[in-house]
């Protein structure tokens, strides 16, 4: 697992921080909570501990579909938008699908049919996040708002 890896919770990761359905044990439910979308594996360690407890912990919430790759620092400006770079149109929709997962299709068809233009995309973010606090969650989407902001922001 590379140090500069960032991961974020999947749809069964966020059901069982609400539901703790699983059962699972504090040394792999802690990291769990720890993930966040931002913090690399390093960051982690910092935060929750021993690095070899952690990374396997990391590691079996991975492995069991709890948190998937978001990226690596290295790679995402300020820490923020998706991997793979690419159009802010297509950091959006990324960031998107990260955030909510199979429940995206309908945001994620506004962002597609928005305008390639700043002002057009800015306009499609504040859609979504309405469309997101209506029908999906509001954490998301106060979330999905201030990360597509920045992403906007560093796209000059």
């Amino acid at each position: 697992m590379h140090r500069m890896t960032v991961f974020v919770k999947t749809a069964k990761g966020e059901e069982e921080i609400r539901t703790r359905q699983n059962k699972l044990p504090p040394a792999i439910r802690v990291p769990l909570i720890l993930v966040d979308g931002r913090s690399t594996v390093e960051e982690l360690v910092s935060k929750g501990g021993e690095q070899t407890k952690l990374t396997e912990a990391l590691a079996y919430l991975e492995q069991h579909g709890f948190i998937e790759p978001f990226g690596t620092a290295g790679t995402r400006p300020a820490s923020i938008s998706p991997p793979g770079g690419g159009s802010p149109k297509l950091q959006l929709v990324q960031l998107m699908q990260a955030l909510v997962g199979q429940g995206a299709d309908k945001v994620v068809a506004k962002l597609n049919e928005a305008p390639n233009s700043r002002d057009g995309l800015e306009a499609a973010v504040v859609a979504c996040h309405k469309l997101m606090r209506l029908t999906i969650d509001e954490k998301k989407a106060e979330e999905f708002l201030a990360r597509a902001r920045e992403i906007l922001r560093t796209a000059g």
